[in-house]
This record gives structure tokens, sequence and C-alpha cells, in this order.
């Protein structure tokens, strides 16, 4: 916090032009405006969520509290933290030495007039953060993360996969590495192994610029798979899989595939598993590379949930991976509908099934800040529908510390009911998927003439 000089009683700032007071005793703190997180159709007056040092607080312009004109912020802006029982910050044209004769503010009452606080049960003054939406999961169904290498479809068990991440930019070569070992990359202050699923699997090696890395358990030992794109999701009914043909078990290869999904519309899958990736000798090797990773009840990954983070426009968005059923790429052209709500893109089929494709950009407010790539399918109780969004960024394991509630006066809905602060300091709003899917197939059935 800035000191004010002896005697001052109130900080003085600027905003639409004027200088004005505010008491001090109400002033936690003086920041210097960060990134922020847009909260769409969130409140008049809420420029979005700041992470203030682990706090997810959120910043409201002083200008539009008072109802006047709003300049574009320029390098004197400051964030103003006001103290009580809900943190918010303020945002001020500027923070200057003195006021003399300036009217004094009363915060509380403008917040008052311009905010309804939203009280969740179970979440008044800080208190533990509900658990995630209970999703209506088919039964017997496993849950598979599904990538491509040449023209074959592989796919990891969802349980063995901690996170998935973009390719990193930088890989230290390591002298006199066997091919499958591509080097070696850092990922939040360790030094992890990454090796190659092409070698392993014994296929041409490609040299991939965007490709996507797995990280997963390897023996005791973290280490990362290079793949040549991100990612998507697949669950398969147990009927769905079955035993290898004898003719796939043979080769030098070191992966083996332990089975084979049936997935239905699409070609079949080779599905592995963490355990059979690496022979005796390459375990015993990547022991020296990597890091050996305790093994013990209740690690941080057990604590914590896991999540599709996806963007639109500038923003990040996160869904829960059991809310998703699948990922797909947008299809070239998508089936009108006469008369349709403007959010709804067209409807497509998706291995026989009607697939409406919902423009989610503009239902979040981020029309024409991206270019739709991926389709995220969800299925709850017994609705099925397409969110179109400008890309997957990845699938991380979030630890429930790193997760909170959206402050209330920052959204007066279910939609966003908590954010998580990520490890690169970005943070994420998660998206309910029951209240996604209520809203929008409302929306649905009238524009679709069709019942539930």
């Amino acid at each position: 916090m800035q000191a004010a000089p002896d005697g001052l009683t109130s900080l003085f700032v600027r905003s639409a032009g004027e200088v004005l007071a505010i008491p001090l005793e109400e002033v936690a703190e003086v920041a210097r405006p960060g990134p922020l997180t847009r909260v769409p159709h969130g409140p008049p007056g809420l420029l979005g969520l700041a992470n203030l040092r682990g706090t997810v607080m959120p910043v409201v312009s002083l200008d539009a509290l008072r109802e006047k004109e709003e300049p574009a912020a320029g390098p004197r802006a400051r964030l103003i933290v006001m103290r009580g029982e809900t943190p918010v910050a303020l945002r001020v044209e500027a923070v200057v030495p003195g006021g003399k004769g300036a009217a004094a503010l009363d915060i509380a009452a403008l917040l008052a007039r311009r905010f309804v606080a939203q009280r969740r049960a179970g979440m008044e003054g800080g208190a533990a953060v509900p658990p995630p939406h209970a999703m209506a999961a088919p039964g017997r169904r496993r849950s598979f993360i599904l990538f491509s290498l040449g023209r074959q479809d592989y796919a990891l068990p969802m349980e063995e996969v901690l996170e998935v991440i973009r390719l990193p930019a930088d890989v230290m070569a390591l002298p006199e590495a066997e091919p499958a070992m591509l080097g070696a990359f850092d990922w939040r202050g360790a030094a992890l192994p990454l090796l190659s699923l092409r070698a392993l699997l014994g296929l041409p090696a490609v040299r991939a610029e965007k490709g996507g890395v797995i990280l997963l358990r390897l023996g005791g030992h973290l280490a990362g798979l290079a793949i040549d794109a991100m990612p998507g999701i697949i669950h398969l009914a147990e009927e769905a899989i079955g035993p290898v043909p004898p003719v796939l078990t043979r080769g030098a290869a070191e992966a083996r595939i332990m089975a084979i999904g049936r997935p239905a519309g699409r070609r079949l899958v080779s599905l592995l598993s963490a355990a059979h990736l690496l022979d005796a000798a390459t375990m015993e090797r990547l022991a020296l590379t990597g890091e050996t990773v305790a093994q013990e009840s209740g690690t941080a990954a057990t604590q914590a949930e896991r999540f599709v983070l996806f963007g639109l426009g500038g923003e990040t968005f996160g869904l829960p991976v059991s809310a998703v059923e699948e990922v797909m790429r947008l299809p070239g052209r998508l089936t009108p509908l006469p008369r349709a709500p403007a959010f709804l893109k067209g409807v497509t089929y998706r291995r026989g099934e009607l697939l409406p494709v919902i423009d989610q950009g503009q239902r979040f407010e981020a029309q024409g800040q991206g270019e739709s790539q991926r389709i995220l399918v969800l299925r709850v109780e017994g609705l099925l529908a397409g969110f179109a969004v400008d890309r997957l960024s990845d699938i991380v394991s979030i630890p429930a510390d790193s997760i909170s509630a959206t402050p209330g006066m920052a959204w007066d809905g279910t939609l966003f009911g908590r954010v998580a602060r990520l490890p690169d300091g970005r943070m994420a709003l998660l998206v309910e998927p029951g209240a996604l899917l209520e809203g929008t197939g409302r929306d649905l059935l009238a524009a679709m003439a069709v019942r539930p």
C-alpha cells in the first residue's frame, strides 16, 4: 500500500476529470492495473476479475459507478482495493497528492446502488467452494485422451493422464540420447524428459511445431509424450473395447497396443497404456533423466479437478472433463435452420445424431474476436449440443486450492460459479455445464420445434 502523508484521512483520486476523496480507513491497498479476465454478461461497470496475490477480485470502474463517461485507461490508472466483506477494487484515472475541498465518496452506497451481490448457499464469508456440477454420466463408459499419429487414432485412459499442454518452444537436447528421447523441458520449475510417441510406436519421425505434450507417470517418473497435434476426448462403452488382433502385437516398437476401441461411426482407435509404453531398459534410463514422483496417497493430483480449457476471443474458460463427450473439428459447412436464433450456427450430423452447433462466442459476447475451429460436444440429461469455440487450449488438473467462488457482485447467475487461477498467472472462468445446457436447451427446443 502506498503510504499517506501524516495527517491525511482521505485518499484523493481522479475520476472523470474530478478530484474525489475516499476515506483512508476504507482503503486496503493501491495497486497498478494488471491483466483482467472479462466476465460475459457481467453487470455494467464491471471491468473484469483480477488475480491480486492469489485473491480473485472484481475490478469496477469508478467512473461507471458514478454514471460518468469512462475514458480509456492511461498510464497513471490505479486500482484502489477496498476493505469490507465483499472485496472489490476500483479503477481510477489516477491517485493525486491532494484535493482541498474534494467531495467525499460513499463507496458502499455506490456499490449497493449499481450491483446486487449474489449470496450462494454455502459460499458466504469465504466458505468452501461447492463440489462441481454433478453430471448424469452414462454407466459403464470409459474416458480417453484421443490423438492421431499418421493415419491412425490412438488413445490413453483419462485416469493415466495428468495434463495435456502445448509443445514447449524450448526443449533442451540431451547428449547421446536414444531416438525416442527428444530432450528435456521445463514444467512448473521441474526439468521433465520429453519422449517421442512416434518413435516408441515405430513410426517415421515428423517435425511437429504446433503439437502437444501428454504428461503422465511412467513407472514412478513424470514425463511428457510428444504428439503431432492437440488431442481431444472420447468416451467408449465397455462393449466397444475389444482385444488386439495378434498381427498388431508383433514388431519392434516399444509401445504395445493394449486394446482396440470401436467408436460408432468413426475409425478404430488403438488403446495404449502408460504401464506398457516403455520396456524395462528404457524405463531404467528414464529414471536417470526424469524427476521421481512420490507415490503417496493424497497427492496434489488426487486433490485436483480436471478441466478442458478453451478460448473464446482473448478469454479462457473451462469445462469439467466429465461434461465433454467429444471434441471435434468444426465442419466446413453447417446446415442452417430457418428462423433460428442468431446464436445457432446450424446443425450437422454426428454418427447419425442431429447435432445443433451453438456459436458460443456470440453467447459469451466474444463474437468477431476469433474464428471457431473446434466443437465441444456436451450431453446432459439426454440433451445433445455442440458449442463452437475458437480453440482448445489445454486439458489440465487444477488443484482445489486454486479454485474459488466467483465473487458474487461479478455475476448474478450460476453459469460461472467458480474461477480458477492457472499456473501461468491467467484466470479461467469455470462453466457449469448443467446451467450452460439448461438455457441453451430451452432456446433450441423452441427454435427446432422438438420435444425433450
